[in-house]
């Protein structure tokens, strides 16, 4: 249990321990979303997961790659680290891509926030962290989580949350017409 200390009194707290995979299984996150292919017609699976231990990728993979991405096809791609890359090019035309990229930029406010991580190559009786910017700026858009009433509701009983939980942006019309595409 942890302790949260009031003006006059101690309040013991429950720890609430999710395993890590939970805490990415919800309605944001492709594992419960539709089959992709199911979804989209024309889609191609094109599977481009060379050696995770290699950062650089094989020429002959760029090559092929850059041919696709070219041809106007449909693509669900995979790539190293089980990431996956949906390449629709005619998703949106040219000037409602540039409609979205303006609302977006007007209406949703990227962060980059302070990640922590224990030092590995601290002796073990030292338990040292680490603190680093994450390496891009991340934004939710959506209602299901992470909405700022929540979050403000468990920081004031005592949950400490990590900074990299950021408050998700309620839909807003420009962001419904999306999911409606």
């Amino acid at each position: 249990q942890q302790h949260h200390t009031g003006q006059s009194s101690t309040q013991l707290l429950p720890i609430q321990i999710t395993i890590h995979t939970e805490l990415f299984v919800h309605p944001g996150n492709a594992p419960s979303w539709p089959s992709a292919a199911q979804q989209l017609s024309g889609l191609c699976r094109l599977d481009y997961d060379w050696n995770e231990g290699s950062e650089v990728v094989p020429e002959h993979l760029l090559e092929e790659l850059q041919t696709r991405l070219q041809d106007g096809g449909r693509y669900l791609i995979r790539l190293p680290w089980k990431t996956d890359l949906l390449w629709i090019p005619d998703w949106l035309t040219a000037s409602e891509a540039e409609a979205l990229s303006s609302s977006i930029e007007t209406n949703v406010t990227f962060e980059q926030p302070l990640l922590h991580f224990r030092d590995r190559n601290a002796p073990r009786h030292l338990d040292r962290m680490v603190e680093a910017l994450q390496p891009r700026t991340s934004a939710w858009v959506c209602d299901s989580f992470n909405q700022t009433a929540t979050l403000e509701s468990l920081r004031a009983i005592g949950y400490r949350l990590e900074p990299s939980m950021l408050a998700a942006h309620p839909f807003q019309a420009w962001s419904r017409e999306i999911l409606k595409r």
